[in-house]
């Protein structure tokens, strides 16, 4: 079996055994319209970082999935911010 194909069996297990319970994580913490685009970042990650992915990889998928959560976060807020920030500068 080539690299290729054995990194994609692997993603693939990766996938296939841990989506669920990565899917439950996040809908304990976003709202549900969210879950989806969450697993998915979190999924990219561990698709692009492979190499990184440990032996036992729940965790590092938590973890993977709870910096996807904070950076929407972070990004939510500063889309409130300018919008804040533009609507007073439109009323002055």
């Amino acid at each position: 079996m080539r690299r290729d194909e054995r990194r994609e069996a692997r993603f693939r297990a990766l996938y296939g055994e841990h989506l669920d319970a990565v899917a439950r994580y996040a809908a304990r913490r976003v709202d549900h319209a969210e879950v989806h685009d969450v697993v998915s970042e979190a999924f990219l990650v561990a698709w692009r970082r492979l190499e990184d992915v440990p032996a036992d990889p729940l965790p590092w998928l938590f973890a993977t999935a709870r910096g996807v959560i904070s950076n929407r976060r972070r990004s939510s807020l500063r889309r409130r911010a300018l919008r804040d920030k533009l609507a007073l500068q439109v009323a002055t």
